[in-house]
């Protein structure tokens, strides 16, 4: 015995969402410290994309179709188009866990969005939900998650889907 941490693999569904103006949907995670530590010391969290972890019953697919419902209320305009995937490992509370996500592409016909899905413990640190233009988006100076996101929706938005999906980095 090592007396090492095991790690625990966490599949993730991810969602790129964009409106009928080419946003992208966006939150903050608030976490009360950085992810970044070296880098940002001073950040309490950052910003992501909706979604989540994937239930044991379920696919990435699925998990991708019901994380949009719960966290906004929106329903896919078009097909869910699997984009990219990323692997990354990182300690929270006192355990160690591989990521091992799935990012999804779709239009949103409406820009409507409707956070009663969200669960007691999204409420805790999920904040500003909201639609982001690509200026915005380029002009963030805080943690974004997951790296490399600026590129892929600057692509998407141009309607170039990445086939086979692109590997993002940890």
């Amino acid at each position: 015995m090592t007396g090492e941490t095991p790690t625990i693999e966490r599949r993730v569904s991810r969602l790129i969402v964009l409106d009928p103006l080419d946003r992208v949907l966006l939150f903050f995670a608030m976490l009360g410290h950085s992810v970044e530590p070296e880098r940002r010391p001073e950040a309490t969290g950052f910003w992501a994309l909706p979604g989540g972890g994937v239930d044991a019953h379920e696919s990435h697919d699925a998990a991708a179709l019901r994380e949009l419902r719960e966290e906004t209320g929106l329903a896919p305009a078009v097909p869910l188009q699997l984009v990219a995937t990323r692997e990354a490992a990182y300690p929270w509370k006192g355990k160690r866990y591989r990521s091992v996500e799935r990012y999804y592409f779709t239009r949103a016909a409406d820009t409507v969005l409707d956070t009663s899905g969200w669960q007691e413990g999204d409420k805790r640190w999920m904040r500003d939900l909201g639609w982001w233009t690509l200026d915005r988006l380029a002009a963030c100076e805080d943690i974004m998650r997951p790296p490399g996101l600026f590129p892929l929706v600057l692509a998407l938005q141009a309607g170039r889907i990445p086939d086979p999906p692109i590997v993002l980095p940890a």
